[in-house]
């Protein structure tokens, strides 16, 4: 009974996988950009919500399957200086942003609506203000302009994303905006900046405008900033990225401090001599990963806990090895010992499409 319980529920989850891991037209990339924006929580509207996985570098998610809209951001960080990387001139992102489109940007935002006919007047009006004699530049804005992102559109488009941020910020709003309000903004950046600027140069200067105006803006802890670098590059490019941000620390105490949070990230695995069934998955991705642990913990019978761990680790041995199949859904390799019954399945996704992740989940049953 215990043993066919590990291997159903290793099954089961393989299976789950296998069915994901094959191209699906329904797929779909949403790029998030208000100076682009990495990190965040890319959720559609559907019941219970779909979640989109970011590509590896890229302010782009995607949704295995169509997402239902509107899209909606939250979290994340925005690459104010677009150099790719987490530093202090950057800031989190800590207004919600949503979409009806595969952009999401603050002009996306504002125009957001369950109508669809109150989204298209706003994204009219939006374009009557912006091609007014005097206002902004003399490229005549078309509302497909207004709908890309900032990076690849018109500057005056660029001017009115941050003009949205900056009322957003101002307001604490999000989508009920007086547009009036926004175009205020927007001269008042216009005025600030020289013609043919790029996009993170606006973003730049919005930031300066909102901080002398006493508006916070997060900036990332130093501590977040070390341990995306921890996280991005290799262990020599942590020492050269973090010693450049944090210009007082000498190479060696950077590395002692590498070295630290590398020590404390080490989990010590729990004794489970005791348990009868332990069910191991590697290389998963945190969406599915908490997913799991949300499963675990919903169930009396089972013990659940994130941590990296191999059969190996609770004493079984090769001579245990009952069965190991590898597929295009993962890898399994159950363990059996005759004598105590006890079982052990470790489910592996690393090379799975959209499981595939840095998450490792641990569960062990008793009875």
């Amino acid at each position: 009974m215990k043993i066919k319980l590990s291997l159903v529920l290793a099954t089961l989850v393989l299976g789950f996988a296998g069915c994901g891991s094959s191209d699906d037209d329904s797929s779909t990339d949403v790029t998030v950009e208000r100076g682009k924006v990495y990190d965040a929580v890319v959720k559609d509207s559907s019941s219970p919500a779909q979640v989109a996985t970011q590509k590896d570098g890229e302010n782009v998610y995607t949704f295995k399957n169509e997402p239902t809209y509107p899209v909606v951001v939250t979290g994340g960080w925005i690459d104010v200086n677009n150099n790719g990387t987490m530093d202090s001139e950057d800031i989190k992102l800590d207004i919600e942003m949503k979409s009806y489109t595969t952009n999401v940007t603050p002009v996306t935002t504002y125009i957001a609506d369950d109508s669809e006919e109150a989204r298209d007047a706003k994204l009219k009006a939006l374009v009557e203000k912006l091609n007014e004699n005097g206002v902004g530049e003399d490229t005549k804005i078309s509302e497909e302009d207004l709908l890309k992102v900032p990076s690849e559109a018109p500057q005056d488009v660029a001017v009115l994303a941050n003009a949205v941020f900056m009322d957003m910020k101002e307001t604490n709003k999000s989508t009920d905006l007086d547009v009036d309000s926004v175009m205020n903004k927007f001269s008042a950046i216009n005025s600030a900046i020289p013609d043919g600027v790029k996009a993170e140069d606006i973003e730049k200067v919005v930031i300066t405008i909102l901080e002398s105006s006493n508006i916070p803006v997060a900036r990332p802890t130093q501590a977040e900033i070390e341990a995306f670098l921890s996280a991005h590059s290799s262990n020599e490019d942590v020492q050269k990225d973090v010693t450049a941000v944090v210009e007082k620390e000498d190479l060696q105490e950077t590395q002692e401090k590498v070295e630290e949070t590398v020590d404390q990230d080490k989990v010590e695995l729990p004794s489970l001599d005791d348990y009868t069934t332990v069910l191991i998955y590697k290389n998963i991705n945190k969406e599915t990963a908490d997913a799991m642990l949300q499963a675990y913990s919903s169930n009396n019978d089972f013990n659940s806990q994130e941590v990296s761990a191999s059969c190996t680790d609770f004493g079984f041995t090769a001579d245990e090895l009952v069965s190991e199949t590898q597929n295009e859904a993962g890898k399994v390799t159950t363990y059996i010992n005759s004598t105590t019954l006890r079982s052990c399945a470790e489910a592996d996704y690393a090379g799975v499409a959209n499981i595939e992740g840095t998450s490792n989940i641990l569960a062990y049953y008793k009875q």
